[in-house]
């Protein structure tokens, strides 16, 4: 690959052809990131807490339950880098979501009966069992419990209509209010001229490239950057880590970015990106906040 004529185009086939060799050997592996036994700086900051649960996790024993957080981040890195996935996993609708976990895991048993096809309203017997292991009302209630349980339906028909219609298309159902909130998100990074620069680079650019490499230890340890930018010819990476914050000053985040050890997860990439063929480049970093 090395005697490949550096041109524009031969730049960004070198660095795609590396990357896509690696991710054969990944498939190879394992179909799934997540899935890899190895360490990687969630893991590790689970392992300063709970020794455990990290060990558990490793295992792929236990997972981390994802927060409202960690979703809407989620959100926001993939309309942000690939609106085209977004799209596909996502349908965006406008409901309120339950107002409690009871509630909620009752219309998750309506919205089975309804996609198995049975019938609300000739299902009394159905919807009152759901309703009291929900909210473990006594039978003697069951005329009281079984109203409530239909007005509960029928107020909540917009959540459930949009679950049906997520779940029969195979996607994930988000309130348009956090569809907005993350729309807006972009809109503000790409108000940054440096910021908008970087997501529109036309060097070779490479999004969310699951990476492995081993520490000096022999450890197996994992990556997987938001985003790097390589440019063959002066042989420099560009990597943009996409972060969320709830503070909207600069110093709220560099207080996160030290509690978080954002900084070891940086070192992570940069191990990793060294270890997979670009040991001779220099990387630079990049936070878009």
């Amino acid at each position: 690959f090395r005697n490949v004529k550096k041109t524009a185009n031969s730049n960004i086939l070198f660095s795609e052809i590396k990357l896509f060799i690696f991710n054969i050997m990944i498939k190879k592996e394992e179909t799934n990131y997540y899935n890899i036994n190895a360490v990687n700086n969630s893991l590790l900051n689970i392992y300063e807490q709970s020794p455990k649960m990290a060990g558990l996790m490793y295992k792929g024993l236990f997972k981390q339950e994802e927060t409202a957080a960690m979703r809407i981040g989620s959100m926001f890195h993939l309309i942000l880098l690939e609106a085209d996935k977004y799209v596909d996993k996502y349908i965006v609708s406008d409901f309120e979501k339950p107002k409690s976990p009871q509630m909620e895991s009752f219309l998750d048993g309506v919205i089975k009966l309804k996609i198995n096809g049975l019938s609300i309203d000739s299902s009394a017997d159905k919807i009152y069992e759901l309703y009291s292991l929900s909210y473990k009302r006594p039978v003697s209630k069951k005329d009281s419990a079984t109203n409530e349980a239909y007005d509960a339906i029928k107020s909540n028909m917009a959540y459930i209509n949009a679950k049906v219609e997520a779940l029969s298309q195979k996607k994930e159902i988000v309130p348009e209010i956090e569809h907005n909130m993350v729309c807006r998100m972009v809109e503000s990074v790409f108000s940054n001229r440096a910021a908008k620069s970087l997501l529109e680079s036309r060097d070779s650019k490479f999004i969310e490239q699951p990476l492995l490499f081993k520490s000096a230890q022999g450890i197996q340890c994992k990556a997987k950057p938001d985003l790097f930018i390589v440019n063959e010819e002066s042989e420099e990476i560009t990597l943009v880590d996409i972060k969320t914050c709830k503070e909207n000053v600069l110093g709220g985040f560099v207080s996160e970015f030290y509690k978080r050890k954002y900084y070891r997860q940086l070192a992570f990439y940069n191990e990793a990106i060294k270890m997979n063929g670009y040991d001779s480049y220099d990387i630079y970093h990049k936070i878009i906040v």
